[in-house]
C-alpha cells in the first residue's frame, strides 16, 4: 500500500508510467474518479432500508478525479473480460427469467435465473477502472490509497522523498 497526495495525482505529478496493479508499462491512461471506501457502520443503516444506506453512503463519500492514471495490457484486458462476463450472464439470467414466465414457475429456473443475474451484476460492478486501478481515496480525501505493485510504489516512494527534499531546501519565509 502507497499513498499519493490527490493533488499531485491531479496533477500528473508522482504517477509514473507504470500500471498500478501488475507493475507493467501504460498502454492507457484514462480519467478516474477514485471513490472512498464505506465506513463498516453504514451497513447497519441498511437495517432501515435501502434508502438511508445510499444517503449515508453519499454523504461520506470522498472523491478524487484524475485525468491520467496509468492502465497496462493486462489491465485493460481484465476490464474488457469482466464486462463481457457481467453483460452474458445478465442477458443470459434475464433471457431465462423470460423463458420462466413462459413456461411457467414450475420450471425450475427461477433460482437460476436470479443467480445469473447477481452474478452478472457483481462482475459488471467490477469492471470500472476505479476498481481495476486498485486505488481509494483516504478517510480526509486529500490522499490516495493505492493497493500497488512494488514498482509503482517504489516511484511514488522516491517522488515523495524527492518532494521531501525539495521542501527542506526552500529557505523558510
Amino acid at each position: 500500500m502507497v499513498t499519493l497526495p490527490a493533488h499531485w495525482a491531479q496533477a500528473g505529478y508522482g504517477v509514473p508510467k507504470l500500471c498500478a496493479r501488475h507493475g507493467q508499462p501504460e498502454v492507457k491512461r484514462a480519467k478516474v474518479t477514485f471513490v472512498s471506501q464505506r465506513p463498516g457502520w453504514v451497513y447497519v443503516l441498511l437495517l432501515l432500508g435501502i434508502l438511508p444506506f445510499f444517503l449515508a453512503t453519499l454523504i461520506l463519500q470522498r472523491r478524487v478525479t484524475v485525468n491520467g492514471w496509468p492502465f497496462c495490457r493486462l489491465c485493460e484486458s481484465l476490464r474488457r473480460q469482466r464486462l463481457a462476463i457481467g453483460i452474458g450472464l445478465t442477458t443470459a439470467g434475464v433471457a431465462g427469467w423470460v423463458a420462466n414466465a413462459y413456461l411457467g414457475p414450475n420450471s425450475g429456473l427461477t433460482l437460476f435465473t436470479f443467480v445469473l443475474i447477481v452474478v452478472g451484476i457483481i462482475e459488471w460492478a467490477s469492471a470500472p477502472r476505479a476498481v481495476i486501478g486498485n486505488t481509494h481515496v483516504g478517510k480526509d480525501g486529500t490522499a490516495l490509497d493505492v493497493r500497488a505493485h512494488q514498482a509503482f510504489a517504489s516511484y511514488v516512494q522516491a517522488a515523495t522523498a524527492h518532494a521531501a527534499q525539495q521542501a527542506e531546501a526552500q529557505p523558510a519565509p
